[in-house]
């Protein structure tokens, strides 16, 4: 995906059915302005099943859970100051441990 797809804001729908996408973007949770975002007929592992059932506000929210997580990583290893540290998937309906939290940095 694009890294600078946040600032089409003019663009509603991301129509990505019938495609060989495996896991989305961390940074497609920032896209707050898409209002259908079809995926069905994808091999999605990430975000896991438990998320995808859920209303699209939460599977952006947890991608921006994960995002946050990965930028708060990296500032820390760059030697910066960071408060926190925290990835707080409380609440996500979450069944099973999210593989991609072993693939944070």
């Amino acid at each position: 995906f694009p890294a600078n797809l946040q600032t089409a804001t003019t663009l509603r729908v991301l129509d990505l059915t019938n495609n060989r996408i495996e896991r989305l973007p961390l940074n497609l949770g920032s896209c707050t302005f898409l209002r259908s975002l079809p995926l069905e007929g994808n091999n999605l592992w990430s975000p896991p099943p438990d998320i995808m059932v859920q209303p699209r506000a939460v599977q952006f929210a947890y991608l921006r859970q994960l995002d946050a997580s990965q930028e708060t990583h990296s500032m820390l290893v760059a030697g910066k100051t960071v408060t926190g540290g925290m990835l707080n998937l409380a609440k996500f309906g979450l069944k099973d441990f999210p593989a991609e939290i072993m693939r944070l940095p």
